[in-house]
């Protein structure tokens, strides 16, 4: 671009805006619902979003840098072969005159488990994604009953907690499906720098007997969630939820805590020291 009249800053600065991911932190949950448009890139603002960002890559060299940071800011494994392409792709641009890293880009992961396992964490991706902050598991489309789903290894969360850059999760689970609880909170527990953590109850209320409540329980460790200091929860079994966790499956770091309810209808966010 020759002689722009709007200063190269002030244009980033418009760029990052269009992505429209500076929630409020109570907020979070907004990226759950907002997830599977965002894959699909529907006609809603998400898909707008992209369309968006995607033309100001071509416009002008000087625009390109910014728009690809916020193009690759939130990547979405739907298909264990997109891990595969995806790895291939930062493969290609390591390997480029450019010698971009485009795996530094990368600040979250949404992972689709509802068609298959997903292998995001696997050694490539352990070892480039050095800036992943997030990791979001949309669990509720799951269906766990189907002939084709298999819950990963009961060791998996071992590999979740290799990412050391990892501070915030976000769960969106069936309350109900006792392997689903179990998953999600091996992956909380292990998570050492976790600081942020956002969790949406739905599906169906627990009917889990004691005889699974205690070995859910026994998997929190007295250093999990030892670094949480952001929580926000919603979803109508929320009560239910801490009846069967341990009492404080949350350390006592959390310094702000935000409880979506939905009877009575309540959007207040309250601070405080411990939970």
């Amino acid at each position: 671009m020759d002689s722009p009249r709007v200063p190269t800053e002030l244009s980033e600065l418009i760029i990052d805006r269009v992505r429209d991911s500076a929630l409020p932190w109570w907020g979070r949950l907004k990226f759950v619902f907002g997830t599977q448009s965002y894959r699909l890139g529907t006609a809603d603002h998400v898909g707008r979003d992209l369309h968006t960002l995607r033309a100001c890559a071509l416009t002008c060299s000087a625009w390109l840098p910014r728009a690809r940071v916020n193009l690759y800011h939130t990547v979405v494994f739907d298909d264990p072969h997109d891990v595969e392409l995806f790895v291939r792709a930062i493969q290609v641009a390591d390997s480029s005159s450019t010698r971009h890293c485009l795996a530094d880009l990368v600040r979250e992961l949404v992972v689709e488990f509802a068609g298959g396992y997903i292998p995001f964490a696997q050694g490539t991706l352990l070892r480039k994604l050095r800036s992943l902050r997030t990791v979001v598991f949309p669990l509720l489309r799951v269906d766990s009953h189907s002939a084709g789903w298999h819950y990963p290894s009961p060791r998996h969360h071992v590999l979740v907690a290799q990412f050391n850059s990892l501070t915030e999760l976000v769960f969106d689970l069936n309350l109900g499906d006792y392997r689903m609880v179990v998953y999600a909170f091996r992956v909380v527990w292990a998570v050492r720098g976790l600081e942020r953590l956002t969790l949406m109850f739905s599906g169906h209320p627990p009917a889990f007997t004691n005889a699974q409540v205690q070995p859910l329980r026994a998997l929190q460790r007295p250093w999990s969630c030892s670094k949480l200091k952001t929580l926000a929860a919603t979803g109508p079994f929320l009560q239910k939820a801490m009846d069967v966790l341990h009492p404080r499956p949350f350390g006592t770091a959390v310094e702000r805590v935000a409880i979506y309810l939905d009877s009575p209808i309540s959007r207040q966010c309250v601070d405080g020291r411990g939970y």
